[in-house]
């Protein structure tokens, strides 16, 4: 017993120390001869063959509610189990440090030639995955940051995306966050890089475009029927008394307004 322990261990060995050497000269850790680029330990022939592998055990311990890494039992509402969590956690840690550290990009390892943690490939993929994402929870319906309860609704820029809970969440954090960018940065709330206007949460540049958007916005409810304040469409009681030509507000909205008005006074 004690032999075959000790022939697994100096297997083991070798196997590390055959690793380190592959990965020390630039060459797939697979064995296959290859040359690796940008850090990488695998080939692009290997990789595409280890994913493929890796993605199948993936779904099918997804489907029988196993752990994707070590196929034990896995935690309520996650795909890996509580050990495996933990682990994942601690080497993306350790990985976003080192990557950062070297100006590596976070997510491929290549070497970055601008500012940020990802390299220009990686942004660009990153930012479409993210819209497809945002696409599909606005069709199902849900909050985009939870995915449990369904979104608010509503027209108004912002209520359609969140459940009550996590709207309320966002709003504080998004309050304190311009509070702190205007009271103590003088920074522009919206870009964040310049000096806000005099008198203004957001600098001329910035004002400029909001001015441009909501011009636009406002031609577009116009045409369509809708209320330029929240964008419900209007219906036959949104009228003016006196003139009785349809409003650009509806009803909710210039009441709102007028209370405004009488609070300032």
């Amino acid at each position: 017993m004690a032999r075959e322990l000790s022939m697994c261990q100096d297997a083991k060995d070798r196997r590390k120390l055959r690793y380190e050497q592959r990965k020390k000269n630039n060459m797939c850790v697979c064995g296959c001869g290859n040359k690796t680029e940008g850090g990488k330990t695998k080939c692009d022939k290997c990789s595409k063959s280890f994913s493929r592998s890796q993605k199948s055990r993936y779904s099918k311990n997804k489907k029988n509610c196993l752990c994707v890494t070590c196929g034990n039992a896995a935690a309520k509402g996650s795909v890996n189990c509580e050990s495996c969590k933990a682990t994942v956690r601690r080497n993306n840690i350790s990985r976003y440090a080192t990557r950062k550290e070297s100006r590596l990009c976070y997510h491929c390892g290549l070497e970055l030639t601008s500012e940020g943690i990802l390299c220009e490939p990686c942004r660009i993929n990153k930012k479409k995955n993210w819209r497809i994402f945002l696409k599909r929870r606005k069709t199902e319906g849900v909050c985009r940051r939870c995915g449990k309860n369904p979104a608010r609704g509503g027209s108004i820029k912002g209520e359609s995306r969140y459940c009550t809970e996590c709207g309320v969440r966002t709003a504080k954090l998004r309050q304190e966050r311009n509070s702190y960018t205007v009271r103590v940065l003088g920074m522009c709330i919206e870009c964040k890089k310049h000096k806000a206007a005099v008198g203004r949460t957001r600098c001329s540049e910035c004002l400029g475009k909001q001015k441009t958007k909501s011009k636009k916005r406002r031609e577009k409810y116009v045409h369509e029927g809708k209320c330029i304040k929240c964008g419900q469409k209007l219906t036959e009681w949104d009228v003016s008394l006196i003139t009785g030509k349809q409003l650009t507000n509806c009803n909710y909205c210039m009441e709102r307004k007028s209370i405004n008005r009488r609070n300032k006074i």
